[in-house]
């Protein structure tokens, strides 16, 4: 919609996105690998009991990639919407744009004569619409800070009540427990690339989408 009014900005926030994207991913996997390697070597095996006491090694790994797996689908499910929502914003902006340069263009004498009123409801609803999709991204926003933030409570507590069965059995020191603690948060900052900047990547996604639209 309207494309001549914000198509440079699309085109700008699509392209650059993804240079900070592309640097700021290999950053995490270089960071995933250097800690994956701690957890492996501190962590050890885990005699799990099922199957008459099957051994996992490297149990701790396999925890911060399952755990990492979860969240970050629950925040795909959940930020769905956000994808399309700021793509309808961008398209009202789009909108308001245009309306606005028409009631600009109109002339002196007709805008005395009360003609442009018309141009004026048009723009007034434009700017109602443009609030109300405003909103729901605020709120789509804010059911993802509130799950953002519960990962972030709960990321130090899992490695701990995962280590508490070695060290309370006198396998694991304390020591090796917090070492533990903290590369599985480093590890958890790595894995959840997708998760942290799921917001980030929903506006990208949807400036993308109307350069696509445009080009096709």
């Amino acid at each position: 919609d309207m494309p001549e009014f914000r198509i440079a900005e699309d085109v700008r926030m699509s392209v650059d996105a993804l240079v900070d994207f592309a640097a700021s991913l290999l950053n995490a996997v270089v960071s995933a690998a250097a800690f994956i390697v701690v957890l492996w070597t501190v962590g050890g095996a885990l005699d799990a009991p099922v199957f008459g006491g099957v051994e996992l090694p490297g149990y701790m790994v396999w925890l911060a990639i399952g755990y990492a797996l979860v969240m970050s689908s629950g925040i795909g499910l959940l930020g769905r919407p956000l994808v399309q929502a700021a793509e309808r914003k961008n398209a009202a902006e789009a909108s308001l744009r245009a309306d606005l340069v028409k009631l600009g263009d109109v002339p002196v004498n007709v805008s005395l004569r009360n003609g442009d009123r018309k141009e004026r409801a048009r723009v007034m609803r434009d700017v109602e619409r443009l609030f109300s999709r405003w909103r729901k991204i605020v709120r789509y926003q804010s059911q993802l800070a509130v799950m953002v933030n519960a990962n972030v409570t709960l990321m130090p507590v899992v490695p701990l009540l995962a280590a508490a069965p070695k060290y309370l059995s006198g396998d694991m020191t304390l020591g090796a427990v917090m070492q533990l603690g903290a590369a599985f948060v480093q590890a958890q900052l790595a894995f959840n690339w997708f998760f942290d900047n799921y917001i980030r990547i929903a506006d990208w996604l949807a400036n993308a989408v109307r350069v696509v639209r445009l080009l096709d």
